[in-house]
């Protein structure tokens, strides 16, 4: 009988959690899912679900401790959501822990592959980090699995473009805007590719005798 109004009181503290959450209210959404996470624990249940809402609160809420600590509940008894490791991820660069986000990004894909948030989260790092070369790499590996996504052949081409490598970066843009044919970055970017060309061509022409 207690067992059944624990439970009871569980959904109590969720229907409160998912209102606060809703209304954009993380903390108050964070302390009552807490509650809930704390009952079932006492009635001998791990909350996976809990402890997730508490993770992605907690990131949202800019409260990255309480989210890793919950997101990590999850990670080890393996819940089946891939968004567990994109929130843990976050709540880790959140920290200021670079090299613990590559870990956990490292583990999401892993367990889940071909799952495109994760493949994009990787990406993100790459492109925060700065490592051009392996985020080239994850992009690829993003359109392979979303061919229809404008945004993944734009940032591929704006890498090649930063790389200098105009040729590869055109290419990405026009498919960008194939794919998207109002993308107007796309199209600048093209442009602004033929100026930078121009003006190192002026450049040299100036130095000519």
């Amino acid at each position: 009988e207690i067992s059944t109004y624990l439970n009871y009181l569980v959904q109590v503290f969720y229907m409160e959690g998912g209102t606060s959450f809703q209304e954009h209210n993380y903390d108050e959404a964070i302390d009552d899912f807490k509650k809930a996470f704390e009952i079932s624990k006492t009635n001998g249940v791990i909350d996976t679900v809990a402890a997730f809402n508490i993770g992605m609160a907690g990131v949202l809420s800019e409260n990255p401790a309480v989210a890793s600590e919950y997101l990590a509940v999850c990670v080890e008894v393996q819940f089946d959501d891939p968004r567990v490791y994109t929130f843990y991820n976050r709540s880790a660069k959140q920290l200021g822990d670079t090299t613990r986000a590559f870990e956990i990004v490292k583990m999401g894909r892993e367990r889940y592959p071909d799952d495109l948030s994760l493949l994009l989260e990787e990406a993100q790092l790459y492109l925060e980090t700065d490592q051009k070369d392996l985020l080239l790499e994850s992009l690829i590996k993003a359109v392979e699995a979303d061919p229809d996504n404008a945004n993944l052949y734009f940032l591929i081409g704006k890498t090649y473009d930063d790389k200098k490598e105009y040729v590869v970066a055109e290419e990405y843009y026009k498919k960008a805007a194939e794919v998207k044919p109002d993308f107007f970055e796309a199209y600048y970017n093209i442009g602004a590719i033929y100026v930078n060309q121009a003006a190192e061509m002026q450049a040299q022409a100036n130095d000519l005798p």
